[in-house]
């Protein structure tokens, strides 16, 4: 795991970006990016996502290829890319926890999806 910024998110998706397409054509799909919250608390990262995002919108890669296979999405994780933030302790259906997402962390989510849109041609 290493922390990263957009300029070398951008760079793994360019590098990771032929392998993905193949992935996901070998399952009748494109390339998808999915987004979730770990609900667990802050500063918890796990390795199942290809990046964590934490509650001061820094970024965490998890793996050096995003095209690597992680276990994010049940049935979808070949040819994805899995975004999370690390938020939501304590969540249930009607209320985001003691540790809800930040501004910071949705902004950066939002900034993570342009980058991986514009790079993956998605």
């Amino acid at each position: 795991m290493r922390e990263v910024d957009l300029t070398e998110l951008m760079d793994a998706a360019y590098a990771a970006k032929l392998k993905l397409q193949q992935k996901a054509a070998a399952n009748g799909r494109d390339v998808k990016i999915y987004l979730h919250w770990t609900a667990c608390p802050y500063g918890r990262y796990y390795a199942g996502y290809h990046v964590n995002i934490d509650d001061d919108g820094t970024l965490i890669m998890t793996t050096d290829d995003l095209s690597d296979t992680l276990s994010h999405t049940y049935m979808r994780n070949s040819g994805s890319i899995g975004l999370t933030m690390c938020c939501c302790w304590g969540a249930s259906p009607y209320d985001k926890g003691d540790q809800p997402p930040t501004q910071k962390q949705i902004e950066m989510m939002a900034q993570c999806i342009a980058v991986l849109s514009e790079a993956l041609d998605i």
